[in-house]
């Protein structure tokens, strides 16, 4: 049988838990939130004017193809995933290659990243679907590449 302690000890720490379950997947539970007019509550139409930071790298992969050595171009994570309306902070890290132009075409992106450098650039994808991060200096396996991420823009 528990003693009042250990009772109180484990009811403290289980309603701890189911607090911090409710914070993290129900934040309007627990917090005031003040709703305009609109009917969307502020702290939702607020989360949208945050920032979100994605590191990219452009990285060099070697390997042996048909016994000879050959060199790519990778953005690393070739991958990323953002929601539609979200403002974007892209730093892209050049970690191999001496330059790399860029874009983004879908979003009117246009920048370069040269070694050692970081470069950033901002957008609001507006729209859904899956989009390239293009290199434009390793198109195709003659120059390193094709040197391409993917940007998957999910609904809000």
């Amino acid at each position: 049988m528990m003693g009042t302690s250990t009772r109180w000890l484990v009811l403290s720490i289980t309603g701890g838990l189911i607090l911090l379950g409710i914070a993290l997947f129900r934040p309007d539970f627990l917090f005031y939130q003040d709703t305009p007019a609109s009917g969307k509550s502020t702290a939702r139409a607020n989360a949208k004017q945050v920032t979100r930071d994605i590191h990219l790298f452009t990285v060099e992969h070697e390997a042996n193809h048909g016994g000879k050595e050959v060199e790519v171009y990778r953005f690393d994570p070739g991958f990323i995933t953002v929601v539609k309306g979200e403002k974007i902070r892209l730093h892209i890290h050049g970690f191999h290659g001496k330059k790399h132009h860029f874009s983004i075409p879908s979003f009117q992106v246009n920048s370069e990243v040269a070694k050692g450098e970081v470069t950033t650039v901002e957008f609001i994808p507006d729209k859904v679907g899956t989009f390239e991060i293009i290199c434009h200096d390793h198109l195709s396996p003659q120059h390193e590449g094709p040197m391409i991420g993917y940007i998957t823009v999910v609904p809000s």
